[in-house]
C-alpha cells in the first residue's frame, strides 16, 4: 500500500507578513511589465473604438454631467451650499476623482470575470489584469483634468499652492482601487 499523501496548503501570507511580501509583489510586477503593457494597450486601443465618436466620449461624459448638476443646482433641486468656486469646477473636481475610483473598481472586477478563460488556461500574473484596469481610469482622470485647468482660465481662477499635493491624494485612491479590484 503507497502512502504518498500530498498536502497541499495555501499560500499563507498574513503569516509571513505584508513588509515581508511586499518586495515578492513589487519584483512580480516588475516581472511581468510587458504582459501588463500589452494588456493596457489592448484595452485602450478598443476602450471607445467601437462608438461613432471614440475617443471624444472622454470629454463628452463629464461636460454632460456637469451640465446636468450645474442645472440641478440651479433649480434649486439640491443645495450644496457656499462654496469658494463657480459651481462647474466644484462639481467636476469631485466627478474627476469619484469616476477614478468608481470606474477603477468596476475595471478591475470586470477585466478578472472577462479574462476567466485566460486565468484558468494560461499561467500568468493576476495582478497584470488588475493593473491593467487601473489604465484607462487614470487616462480618463489625466484627461478630465485637462477639462478642470480650461475651466480653471475659464473662471480666471489661481488655483492654492496646496494643489501641488493634489498627488498625494491619487496614491491613496489608486491603491484603494486596486486593492478592492
Amino acid at each position: 500500500m503507497n502512502n504518498n499523501t500530498v498536502t497541499y496548503e495555501p499560500d499563507n501570507s498574513i503569516k509571513k507578513g505584508f513588509w515581508s511580501i511586499l518586495p515578492e509583489i513589487y519584483s512580480e510586477i516588475v516581472k511581468n511589465r510587458w504582459l501588463t503593457f500589452q494588456l493596457f494597450k489592448r484595452d485602450f486601443a478598443t476602450m471607445h473604438k467601437q462608438s461613432l465618436i471614440g475617443f471624444l466620449w472622454i470629454f463628452i461624459v463629464p461636460i454632460i454631467n456637469v451640465a446636468i448638476f450645474a442645472m440641478l443646482n440651479r433649480s434649486g433641486i439640491f443645495n450644496v451650499g457656499e462654496i469658494n468656486v463657480p459651481y462647474p469646477l466644484y462639481a467636476l473636481l469631485g466627478m474627476t476623482f469619484w469616476q477614478l475610483f468608481a470606474t477603477g473598481v468596476t475595471s478591475g472586477g470586470n477585466s478578472l470575470t472577462a479574462s476567466g478563460d485566460m486565468i484558468t488556461r494560461i499561467n500568468f500574473s493576476r495582478k497584470s489584469l488588475v493593473l491593467t484596469s487601473i489604465g484607462k481610469p487614470l487616462i480618463s482622470f489625466f484627461i478630465q483634468l485637462i477639462l478642470i485647468t480650461v475651466l480653471f482660465v475659464l473662471y480666471r481662477i489661481v488655483p492654492a499652492k496646496t494643489v501641488l499635493l493634489a498627488p498625494l491624494v491619487l496614491i491613496p485612491i489608486i491603491l484603494l482601487t486596486l486593492g478592492i479590484g
